[in-house]
């Protein structure tokens, strides 16, 4: 099952974080995009709420994992689509990496 919020197929130009058990990417990657992904991406781009915003998905699982933890693992993937192209895909995956990583060590630390 894939999470997909308001995104497009997974493309990335970074190497995502992978996990042992394509589980423990699902419970995490859920976890992550229901506390708030979506607005924290957005919030670190400075989008203001009135301007088209950038909507984010997190993918673990439904595609060839090898291609994104050739060492073996399952990925937490981000996707994206900005509607209106009205940003950098290089920042946008930049931050939305930054965010995800720091998501991440928070989830580490809670639990």
């Amino acid at each position: 099952m894939t999470l997909i919020g308001c995104a497009s197929s997974p493309e990335t130009t970074y190497q995502p974080p992978c996990f042992d058990t394509v589980d423990e990417a699902r419970t995490l990657g859920s976890a992550i995009f229901l506390d708030g992904f979506n607005e924290r991406v957005n919030y670190w781009l400075n989008i203001d709420r009135q301007s088209p915003r950038v909507r984010f998905g997190l993918a673990y699982d439904g595609f060839d994992e090898t291609k994104y933890c050739p060492s073996g693992g399952y990925p937490i993937v981000i996707i994206y689509d900005d509607e209106f192209g009205h940003h950098k895909e290089e920042r946008v995956m930049k931050t939305a990496q930054m965010v995800l990583k720091n998501m991440i060590r928070q989830s580490v630390k809670e639990s």
